[in-house]
């Protein structure tokens, strides 16, 4: 039986936080060329830019060991900048700027995190600074003019005195310059988030139409839910006593069992239709053998009621085991088929049934055709149709079942030729 958890759908559609989707972008080969291409050429650039500060005069060229180590450094730290502040920090910044849409008690910690990671990445790069600038002044000798000015800046102020400096201004701005090598990383770093601000925008437009079918969908569950229990109240108040039932029919059948087969028998197929619906349909799906054996019994029942039982067909093909269905789906075309093609007619009326199963694509086909009566023509006015009336409760309510259980996975197609109403069903059927 389907189960429905009311309070998990009443915080999923009233709830009054940030209900947004903002998918990750994978990582293509066309992506990650166009990441080397940029690199490439960033770190071209600041080779030759290095290249030409880090000359002792302009007649002499630079050390090649203090060329490799500064463009070294600077590559390792631009490379970790980029990635770690682009792919970590800027992307939960963006998230907590959402966020300020809602009262979310989670905004405070996402602030936090990102102001604590921008500060560490600064005290990081900065000590990375001193460290390295420490290193080429005092082992490549005599260290080049840039290195000098540098070096004496950090030196003044240590690996993180720059802290204790902010009140005097230059030491705080240049250290936070220099220590993001604001000329190389600022410029991708700030690509990054426009990439990322109009990717949100158009993830945000998305994960609204989202949210809406998710609430649409939710809604539908209700409904169907709510019409599920109606029909389960309405039965349960049209039943007698079960108990009392079966006892009755195992009464008469021990009594006629001797003297008419036949009844017994009817008897016996009545008994066990009323104990599969009471007892076999209360889950969601149901092996699709007893649903088989159901409606043959059913048929049977229908064949005593006519003089010519050879007017009702059935025929079953494939292998039903291990194969779900939801419960009494079929019955309700099959009872339409009875009630148009042998009610109204006992004399011509005809039932073909054909239910077949296609174990390569896991589904089951029926075809359901029935005899449609006609009025006889009176006074040379052509006959009017008895048409079976399709918008009955039962099948639109087969109809909603079929909606919510499989949403576009089934198909049903009905068509009138002369005298006929022919119905054509196919379902997913699950595995066991």
């Amino acid at each position: 039986m389907l189960h429905f958890n009311f309070k998990t759908t009443t915080k999923l559609l009233f709830s009054d936080g940030p209900q947004v989707y903002l998918p990750k972008r994978a990582w293509n080969w066309l992506r990650i060329v166009c990441h080397i291409i940029f690199w490439v050429y960033n770190f071209s650039t600041s080779f030759f830019a290095f290249k030409k500060q880090l000359q002792p005069s302009p007649d002499e060229p630079a050390s090649t060991n203090l060329l490799v180590f500064v463009a070294g450094v600077h590559m390792v730290s631009t490379l970790l900048a980029f990635y770690i502040v682009g792919y970590r920090v800027v992307p939960s910044f963006m998230r907590s700027l959402l966020a300020l849409r809602w009262k979310n008690e989670i905004l405070l910690a996402n602030v936090a995190y990102v102001a604590g990671c921008w500060f560490t990445m600064l005290c990081l790069f900065n000590i990375m600074d001193y460290w390295s600038f420490d290193y080429a002044f005092h082992h490549f000798t005599p260290p080049p003019p840039y290195v000098t000015r540098v070096w004496t800046f950090l030196e003044k102020t240590g690996p993180i005195g720059w802290l204790t400096e902010i009140v005097k201004g230059e030491f705080f701005i240049y250290t936070v310059v220099s220590g993001f090598n604001v000329s190389y990383v600022l410029l991708p770093l700030l690509l990054r988030i426009i990439r990322l601000s109009i990717a949100y925008g158009y993830d945000g437009i998305s994960a609204t139409e989202k949210n809406k079918m998710l609430i649409a969908d939710q809604l539908q569950v209700v409904q169907v839910n709510q019409q599920l229990l109606e029909d389960q109240f309405k039965t349960l108040k049209e039943q007698i006593n079960p108990h009392f039932l079966f006892n009755v029919f195992n009464n008469i059948y021990a009594q006629i069992h001797s003297t008419n087969k036949r009844a017994a028998s009817l008897l016996g197929n009545l008994s066990k239709l009323m104990r599969y619906t009471l007892y076999e349909t209360s889950d969601l799906f149901v092996p699709l053998s007893g649903e088989l054996t159901f409606i043959r019994n059913y048929i049977d029942i229908e064949k005593t009621r006519i003089f010519s039982p050879e007017r009702i067909e059935l025929t079953l093909e494939g292998n039903p085991s291990n194969y779900l269905v939801p419960p009494l789906l079929l019955i309700t075309f099959i009872e339409n088929a009875f009630k148009h093609g042998i009610d109204n007619s006992y004399s011509e009326g005809w039932v073909r049934i054909k239910i077949s199963i296609n174990e390569h694509k896991d589904c089951l086909e029926a075809e359901v055709t029935n005899y449609v009566a006609s009025d006889e023509p009176a006074d040379g006015l052509p006959a009017v149709k008895q048409l079976p009336k399709v918008g009955g409760l039962g099948l639109k309510n087969a109809r909603k079942r079929m909606d919510y259980l499989f949403k576009d996975k089934y198909t049903l197609l009905v068509s009138e030729p002369q005298n006929e109403y022919h119905l054509q069903l196919s379902i997913p059927l699950n595995r066991a």
